[in-house]
């Protein structure tokens, strides 16, 4: 996998790569090393969280771990689905204030869901 980059000339490289072979913005993210979850949303005016969801790959600590489009095709064999979670009630309200105050910003619509990681400072962080 080579979506992550450890060093300015790689970045510059790939950056370059990707604008030239897709001819759209780049759009370059501090990869935040820790847990990853998924919160549902649903509603208009009042949108509501309908859940949270750690993600966890299989072998991989979550330091490293990227859910991608490969990890998702094997899915069966590769990941665990932890719904709810297993942590602190504190941070599980962080993570649904963070994920509503996302939907809300990018004014969503129905239902939707906000990808988040969790880092050292256990502060979530919204990605997608």
């Amino acid at each position: 996998m080579d979506s992550k980059v450890w060093d300015f000339p790689s970045l510059r490289e790939k950056t370059r790569w990707l604008l030239e072979t897709y001819r759209s913005p780049v759009i370059v993210e501090e990869f935040i090393q820790g847990p990853e979850f998924t919160v549902g949303i649903l509603g208009n005016e009042s949108p509501w969280v309908l859940g949270v969801m750690q993600i966890e790959i299989k072998g991989v600590p979550a330091r490293e771990a990227i859910y991608s489009l490969e990890i998702k095709r094997e899915w069966e064999e590769k990941v665990v689905y932890l719904c709810p979670p297993p942590i602190d009630p504190s941070l599980l309200r962080k993570i649904e204030a963070v994920a509503l105050r996302s939907y809300q910003a990018l004014e969503g619509r129905d239902v939707s869901r906000v990808d988040l990681r969790v880092g050292r400072t256990e502060r979530p962080t919204s990605w997608r």
